[in-house]
């Protein structure tokens, strides 16, 4: 479809999921109103599925190059600040609760939500995300398992990949173009680059080069 189509097919999908949130009980839409463990966890978990799927309808923002196009880059901020509350609210749910990082659909969220957040070398410009990816690789780090061998292989590479990312030296990832899609039409999106890095296909090594 073209980008105006799909931008209007975005937007009209980001108001109902935003009419959905209006509906909710006020303890999941402000922290501020959780009385109660449950509510906390309720907020935070609702939060951080909430920001995932945001990030999802505007991810195919991410690859479009019509970079003067007002709604594609307003869409495209939208997704980064969604990605970015994912992952925040994992952290949430992280010090509330061992939910947080025995739920792979949690651990999954998160990761490939801050995967793509340094894939798209947001930390360089955004102060809260390298905060928020260096807290995210802390957290999954501190994971407990009797045997290391028992950590989930797509956990180990994505951590491993995320050090790597928040570690970029800031100059040299400012000095590179700032738009977060490539000129190059050979190179993948940043969504075929996360996911190669969490499933371990190839390639990956063009990222930290």
């Amino acid at each position: 479809m073209s980008t105006h189509t799909e931008v209007q097919r975005i937007t009209a999908r980001r108001e109902e999921v935003r009419t959905i949130d209006q509906q909710s009980r006020n303890h999941l839409r402000e922290s501020s109103a959780c009385d109660s463990m449950k509510d906390h966890l309720e907020h935070w978990n609702w939060r951080m599925h909430r920001s995932y799927v945001v990030s999802e309808l505007c991810r195919p923002m991410l690859a479009k190059r019509d970079r003067n196009d007002e709604a594609v880059r307003r869409l495209r901020s939208t997704c980064v600040e969604a990605l970015a509350d994912t992952v925040d609210a994992f952290l949430h749910l992280h010090n509330l609760t061992v939910f947080a990082h025995t739920s792979w659909a949690a651990v999954h969220r998160s990761l490939s939500s801050a995967l793509l957040l340094g894939i798209l070398k947001e930390p360089a410009r955004n102060e809260r995300v390298r905060l928020l990816l260096d807290k995210i690789v802390a957290a999954m780090s501190g994971m407990e398992f009797l045997d290391p061998s028992e950590v989930p292989s797509p956990v180990s590479r994505a951590i491993a990949a995320l050090v790597q990312l928040n570690d970029r030296n800031d100059a040299e990832m400012k000095a590179e173009q700032s738009s977060s899609v490539s000129s190059s039409t050979d190179e993948p999106s940043p969504h075929a680059q996360m996911q190669s890095i969490l499933w371990g296909s190839p390639p990956t090594s063009h990222l930290f080069n």
